[in-house]
């Protein structure tokens, strides 16, 4: 997309659990913040690339609704609604979403 960056964290790394995806994520925003504090970023894994669902205008307001509705928070985060492995689905951890 024209004026966008799209940059594979991980590429050129092994990858060693979520853990270290979390820790490539942190040391790329640190390097960043300083010089551009004003910058919109969103962290996505495959499946978000892959299966999108909404155009980046939308995915801006509805950013920018969440920070007017949390009181001006500027860190939002989301979830989806799979589990990974499956067999977590059998053995119930699903209810945790009944109530969204």
């Amino acid at each position: 997309v024209p004026g966008r960056m799209v940059r594979n964290l991980g590429a050129g790394h092994t990858f060693r659990g979520h853990g270290a995806r979390a820790a490539l994520y942190v040391k790329w925003l640190r390097q960043h913040v300083a010089t551009e504090p004003e910058r919109l970023v969103a962290l996505t894994d495959g499946a978000d690339v892959l299966f999108g669902g909404c155009e980046e205008t939308e995915l801006v307001e509805r950013y920018r609704q969440i920070v007017a509705a949390s009181g001006g928070a500027s860190i939002v985060f989301g979830a989806e609604f799979g589990l990974w492995p499956p067999e977590l689905w059998a053995e119930g951890a699903a209810r945790r979403y009944d109530a969204l």
